[in-house]
């Protein structure tokens, strides 16, 4: 007895659990054999010799090489004796601690995720302690895949790289980052205080 790691997926089960079907009907005198199995995917996997799943492939070489062994569908769940016992004795393995996880191959699905997520901490570890963007890193402190979806105009304002004096000094394109009021030419200065644009003043955000 043996059973997959809770990383791996149900059809990661499914398609072990076929294999030891098979492989230990392989293992009995030769007789015509008929596995039924309620996971229609299994089959459908095990049928094709060039699946991505190394397990199919092994139950595709098996069956091609035992012609005497078939592999049927019955539906799960519709009083069938044998299948219903099956699934009990599943879930009495699964609630037995004494059995050895089987060694399987990371499902991908799990694999994308962690590896997600890694990505997202170490992304997210940079941005914390990065020394710029930190006007951003004030309006949006968590990193995410999602897009902001910012226009032209927003990306202005929110970086400070546009057409202001605080920018341009940097870069030697003004000779003073002052506005033409005495301020800084920052975008927070004209959006709040500046008195050539009054009329478009917001409050100062916290």
């Amino acid at each position: 007895m043996a059973r997959p790691s809770l990383r791996n997926t149900v059809f990661q089960a499914e398609i072990l659990a076929l294999l030891k079907a098979v492989e230990h009907a392989v293992s009995l005198p030769t007789q015509q054999l008929t596995i039924l199995v309620d996971n229609q995917a299994s089959i459908y996997s095990a049928a094709n010799p060039k699946s991505h799943n190394s397990i199919a492939r092994k139950i595709f070489k098996l069956l091609h090489s035992h012609l005497h062994i078939r592999v049927s569908w019955i539906k799960a769940h519709a009083g069938y004796i044998g299948n219903e016992e099956a699934d009990r004795l599943a879930k009495e393995a699964a609630e037995t601690e004494n059995f050895p996880e089987t060694p399987l191959e990371l499902p991908k699905s799990f694999i994308k995720t962690f590896l997600r997520q890694k990505m997202l901490a170490t992304w997210q570890m940079a941005w914390d302690d990065g020394d710029t963007g930190r006007l951003i890193h004030n309006i949006i402190p968590k990193v995410s895949l999602d897009s902001i979806n910012w226009t032209r105009n927003e990306v202005l304002f929110f970086t400070g790289h546009g057409p202001f004096p605080s920018f341009l000094q940097r870069f030697n394109l003004a000779e003073t980052s002052f506005c033409s009021c005495g301020g800084i030419g920052t975008p927070i200065h004209y959006a709040t205080v500046c008195l050539l644009t009054t009329s478009y003043h917001m409050a100062p955000p916290s």
